[in-house]
């Protein structure tokens, strides 16, 4: 959530509050705030630009002077880019006052810390000792200690010189340089300068590997929906049959037991895993979802090729492509719940498409910048498809979120997945997530066919006006004072005796702080609104489909309780979806369009909206009539259709002609 603190009306001496910074601000160091209050209370210091917060402290403090230590950081111990930020403290007395102060300050230097320290697994084979490796990286030039510790009187002790800001990946020859005896070892790893700052965990040195277990009929390797923790986790740790080849590599999946026969498409090495249905004459029936167009396929590869591999214990991750959520698990209890943006295809990129299915993590791998966007906290799960950090535009004093985080909720990426930046409800982010998660951990990844497929059909046509029933009221959205952008940000109405709650918010908004919405729709279900409407105002009036900007702002309305979203500003119609208990509409149109040199005929539709009067969460029914009473209502379905997603367009009805209400 983001916390905006305003400069106060009263300019408050020291002597009343204050806060001020000592020395200067540098991040993985012991910085300090000097407080003056004139009262005990609770204390809120942000640490903020005008697009994100970057850390909140909060505490009780006793009146008079006080010294506040922190580490200069943002949340999760991240560093704080070299750049200027706002200070913004506020005290919430006990006698009812606020006090509130703000003050700019530069982080231009940057302290020494070991980031993250990530072992591949708790086991090392001492007759495969390249299989076994280590992951760490340190802010700046530094030297890493390890200490293998057997015995209290048996440790053997490690130096590894360090680049600053380079991911450092060894194996277990590259970290010792020879072989340490068989048996249990703790490990400790710190960075010189700061031994008290530790990784720790233990690893258990064998002569040989365990025996491999061969590959075998997987049985479903995905869970269905409604499923509880338990029986997801059961997913999560199961092992995988993945092919034997690179991370970067392609394995055809033949349609026969034929290296000559037709491909259907390819998968990739090392980290996804297979459905394996029939084992026969060395080979493998198996089902997966291709790279080409994140299709599902069932097929034969060599079963020479594949292997079976294990999972991390500790870690999990559940991606749902229709919600555009990651729920993190951790040793089976889900942990935290983030939003994200998966890949987004483009008709003559469908291999953009984020594909579903089983994986596991890969390396970690260094940050990259790619069309004026920066993108950070990268691991790798599935050949070149990434997780990482929502991008943001950088420059001298700048790193701007907004637009990343404004395709939250939709399809954005170019396959790879898009993760928030700022704290989840359990205090989860992107940077956590890379610095936590190791290697080998499961990456489940909810197929949504409904929404990959085309919309085949517009809205159903009626030759005569739909009638409302029993329990159903009907409203209109022609009321002029919602058709302008300069209308009332909430406004509640009345329709047949039931409380209706209106919600205006403009793209630009959204932009500035997605919560916009949120906070508007809270307003009116506090107001006893029994349904609620949020009118979007689009910012692209020439476009000719919804972007997936509109997409993350509709959806995150009906996440908040929106029973109808209707968007706004836009020339022509755009097409609908069903999206969790409630309906989108993406524009009405409010004007004809030039299309091929002609101007084309009733791009604008008016709507008439059926509510039913229950309490419970029903998708409203919508009505549509052409403004042009001679408009060709199979067209409109059609051109509807093209731009409508997913599930829901049999709620929304189009009357053939310009029909008057019953």
């Amino acid at each position: 959530m983001i916390v905006w603190f305003l400069l106060p009306k009263t300019v408050y001496s020291a002597g009343d509050f204050s806060v001020k910074r000592v020395g200067n601000l540098i991040p993985f160091s012991d910085n300090a705030f000097t407080v003056t209050a004139p009262e005990s209370g609770e204390l809120t210091i942000s640490i903020h630009d005008d697009i994100s917060v970057y850390r909140v402290i909060r505490q009780e403090i006793e009146a008079g002077d006080m010294t506040i230590h922190w580490d200069g950081c943002a949340f999760n111990h991240e560093k704080l880019a070299a750049k200027n930020y706002t200070i913004s403290a506020e005290l919430k007395g006990i006698s009812g006052e606020e006090y509130s102060i703000s003050f700019n300050t530069p982080v231009e230097y940057t302290g020494q810390c070991l980031q993250y320290l990530l072992p591949s697994s708790d086991l090392i084979a001492l007759e495969n000792p390249e299989e076994w490796f280590v992951e760490f990286r340190t802010v700046q030039k530094g030297t890493v200690i390890f200490l293998f510790e057997k015995t209290e009187d048996e440790q053997t002790q490690y130096t590894v010189n360090t680049t600053g800001g380079r991911i450092n990946r060894l194996t277990y020859s590259e970290l010792t340089g020879k072989a340490l005896s068989t048996g249990s070892f703790h490990v400790t790893a710190f960075e010189k300068s700061k031994p008290e700052e530790t990784f720790e965990f233990d690893l258990n040195v064998l002569e040989r590997s365990p025996s491999a277990k061969e590959v075998f009929l997987t049985g479903e390797i995905l869970p269905e929906a409604g499923m509880s923790e338990a029986e997801i986790w059961q997913y999560m740790q199961q092992p995988s049959v993945v092919v034997d080849i690179d991370f970067f590599k392609h394995q055809k999946v033949y349609s026969e037991k034929n290296k000559e026969s037709a491909s259907l498409g390819t998968l990739h090495g090392q980290t996804q895993a297979l459905k394996v249905m029939k084992l026969e004459d060395d080979w493998a029936f198996i089902g997966a979802w291709n790279h080409e167009e994140a299709e599902y396929m069932e097929g034969w590869v060599p079963s020479a090729l594949l292997k079976v591999v294990k999972p991390d214990p500790d870690y999990g991750l559940l991606i749902n492509k229709r919600m555009q959520t990651m729920e993190v698990f951790y040793r089976g209890k889900r942990i935290d719940t983030l939003n994200v943006s998966t890949g987004r295809p483009e008709p003559k990129h469908p291999e953009q498409e984020t594909a579903a299915g089983s994986f596991l993590t890969g390396y970690h791998r260094v940050d990259f910048s790619m069309n004026g966007k920066k993108y950070d906290y990268v691991v790798q799960y599935d050949g070149g498809n990434l997780l990482h950090q929502i991008p943001y535009e950088w420059g001298k004093d700048k790193k701007d979120f907004s637009l990343g985080r404004g395709y939250l909720g939709a399809k954005a990426s170019h396959a790879c997945i898009r993760i928030q930046s700022e704290p989840g409800e359990n205090g989860i982010n992107a940077y956590w997530i890379w610095t936590h998660i190791p290697y080998h951990t499961r990456v489940l990844i909810l197929d949504d066919p409904d929404e990959r497929r085309p919309v085949t059909e517009g809205p159903e046509i009626i030759r005569e006006p739909l009638q409302t029933t029993a329990g159903q009221f009907r409203i209109s959205l022609r009321d002029e004072k919602w058709v302008e952008e300069a209308s009332p940000r909430t406004a509640v109405s009345e329709a047949d005796g039931h409380r209706i709650g209106f919600a205006g918010c403009s793209e630009k908004e959204y932009l500035r702080d997605p919560e916009t919405v949120t906070r508007r729709i809270q307003e009116l279900h506090e107001k006893g609104c029994e349904k609620i409407i949020l009118r979007c105002f689009w910012t692209d009036h020439k476009a000719e489909k919804h972007t997936a900007i509109q997409e993350a702002m509709a959806r995150k309305g009906v996440k908040a309780g929106a029973d109808l979203v209707v968007g706004n500003g836009n020339r022509t119609f755009f097409g609908c979806e069903g999206f969790e208990n409630g309906m989108i509409l993406y524009g009405l149109g409010d004007g004809s369009i030039q299309r091929g040199g002609k101007k084309q005929a009733a791009s604008v539709l008016t709507a008439e909206i059926i509510f039913d009067s229950s309490p419970e969460k029903i998708r409203p029914l919508i009505v549509l009539r052409p403004a042009d009473s001679g408009a060709d209502a199979e067209t409109i379905a059609e051109r509807m259709a093209e731009d409508s997603v997913g599930t829901g367009i049999r709620q929304v009805y189009l009357l053939k002609g310009n029909q008057s209400k019953q």
